[in-house]
């Protein structure tokens, strides 16, 4: 309940915070903008960036603004809009300074459902935070669960632990994912 009730003060601090943020970003992106750039790496896709609606690439505009509270309240926005196209662009904020945003790009990409998000969403798993690793973790879950039964993960454990559990999801996810 506890959680709840914290989850929903974030989220009206996050709309206030979105209402203040957007009066500094232009109301109208560039023709062609998206705002951003696919990762490198595992998971990314080679897909060539398309063009983004406006109201999407107004907010992945927002995703590198100086500001923590416009960052968290963008990935808020682009979340609700439940639109996978903007997977590209939320995985870098799996590696945002701040780790509450972390934690929340981690729980929207496993509610997304997107399986592009699964090896940035491994990566995350080494996290420095245990929030962050914690959400990723059930993210990944939610994730793979086509793939049979996931392997245990606990995010607070020893960092060792962790380590050797993370080489066996990594053993696991490469016999099963195709990403």
């Amino acid at each position: 309940t506890l959680d709840r009730s914290m989850q929903g003060g974030f989220e009206d601090l996050a709309k206030e915070i979105g209402k203040i943020g957007s009066r500094s970003v232009p109301s109208e992106p560039a023709a062609g903008t998206t705002g951003g750039t696919p990762p490198s790496g595992k998971g990314a896709t080679n897909e060539p960036t398309l063009t983004l609606p406006a109201d999407l690439a107004k907010d992945v505009a927002r995703l590198s603004d100086p500001e923590a509270g416009v960052r968290w309240a963008a990935i808020d926005a682009l979340l609700a809009k439940k639109d996978a196209r903007v997977v590209p662009h939320l995985i870098p904020t799996l590696k945002d300074e701040d780790p509450f945003i972390r934690r929340l790009t981690a729980t929207g990409l496993g509610k997304l459902e997107d399986k592009r998000a699964i090896w940035p969403l491994f990566d995350a798993m080494s996290d420095s935070e245990s929030i962050v690793r914690s959400a990723a973790y059930r993210s990944l879950v939610k994730l793979t669960k086509e793939f049979g039964k996931s392997l245990a993960f606990d995010p607070d454990a020893s960092k060792e632990k962790r380590k050797a559990a993370l080489k066996k999801w990594k053993d696991w996810l490469e016999k099963r994912a195709t990403n």
